[in-house]
């Protein structure tokens, strides 16, 4: 359940994960109590959530596969459900989100000389899979990985840095470069494959682990 306490607009977007058929039915129950003073302004909030639904097709720049048209962008954050069908998204190019949320069963299908760039914050559920194009994160404040994914071109064009809160690997013969800014370790491990190119063309941008006193004979 969920109360709302302010007085803002509350969009609810209902979703059956587990539907056996197609259109299946989801009854929902709302109440309202109307606020003492009433606020006549009827404009509702742009939707800054972009939802895929793969209705038409795997292309991720056909709007018919994006719920309600709303499509990500570098300010607008996308979200990746298992939708139970085969239409896993698809793109060549490059191309922006805001963050972005990847479900348990759902595969990136990027052509491997794209480039997704990542303004917000990257949350992966599904580390099975392994995300052959190049994801650059270039947001203008602090950013963070969250769930363990194996990229295979990584790069990290943000002077406040990329904090890694899960596991992550750079896959063999891949490539892992700076533009501007840190990786921020912490407790999680960064692996890098066999082959893997790592670059900088700054000075300032490195690989920052904790700060703890080394033991040892």
């Amino acid at each position: 359940s969920f109360n709302n306490t302010s007085t803002r607009w509350i969009s609810a977007k209902i979703r059956n994960k587990t539907n056996s058929q197609a259109g299946q039915n989801c009854l929902v129950r709302l109440s309202y109590q109307a606020p003492e003073s009433v606020d006549v302004d009827m404009t509702l909030p742009d939707n800054n959530v972009a939802i895929w639904t793969g209705r038409i097709s795997t292309d991720w720049n056909e709007c018919g596969n994006w719920e309600a048209g709303v499509m990500p962008s570098s300010t607008r954050d996308a979200l990746f459900f298992d939708y139970n069908n085969d239409h896993m998204p698809t793109f060549f190019g490059v191309l922006d989100v805001n963050n972005i949320t990847i479900d348990e069963n759902i595969s990136l299908n990027i052509e491997p000389s794209s480039r997704l760039n990542v303004h917000g914050n990257w949350v992966n559920n599904n580390s099975s899979a392994t995300i052959l194009a190049q994801i650059a994160f270039v947001g203008n404040t602090q950013q963070s990985i969250n769930g363990p994914t194996t990229f295979n071109k990584l790069l990290v064009d943000n002077a406040n840095g990329v904090v890694i809160n899960d596991d992550i690997t750079i896959g063999n013969g891949g490539s892992f470069l700076f533009t501007e800014g840190n990786i921020i370790r912490n407790n999680n491990n960064l692996t890098i494959g066999s082959g893997v190119s790592v670059s900088s063309s700054s000075e300032n941008s490195y690989i920052e682990t904790i700060n703890d006193e080394a033991s040892g004979g």
